[in-house]
């Protein structure tokens, strides 16, 4: 990503997740974060608010990043992370899979406070596909 002074200066990671209808129910789960560029550096810009919104302006998410380590409770993650589970909604999951599949979907980062996004841009899928669940017997 450009530089815009909001966090955007390098690769971001999103994932997508639906987890197995049978065992689950309608579960699937969401992720954006900035990788990691060493363990020992603290990224200093502020945690942004991050969507994800498809072409026809529709918004998939729109969350506050966080540094939060699920683990130990401890907000000490170096970069920031979002992470939401979608429960019960299988039109926005559709519409996630299918955006990300079709190229059709746009990153937001907005400063703290701020009225209009610090940088727009859209996501370059590598991989979108549905495998079968695995079962362990």
């Amino acid at each position: 990503m450009p530089d815009t002074g909001i966090n955007a200066r390098r690769e971001l990671q999103v994932v997508f997740v639906q987890h197995d209808p049978d065992i689950a129910g309608e579960l699937a789960e969401v992720g954006v974060q900035t990788p990691f560029p060493a363990a020992t550096i603290r990224d200093p810009e502020p945690d942004p608010r991050v969507r994800l919104v498809r072409d026809d302006g529709r918004v998939l998410l729109d969350a506050l990043a966080t540094r939060l380590e699920q683990p130990t409770g401890q907000f000490t993650r170096p970069t920031w992370i979002v992470s939401q589970w979608i429960r019960g909604d299988a039109g926005r999951r559709n519409a996630l899979f299918e955006a990300m599949r079709d190229q059709t979907l746009w990153i937001e980062l907005w400063r703290q406070g701020a009225t209009g996004p610090g940088s727009r841009v859209r996501l370059r899928t590598e991989s979108a596909e549905i495998t079968p669940p695995a079962r362990c017997l």
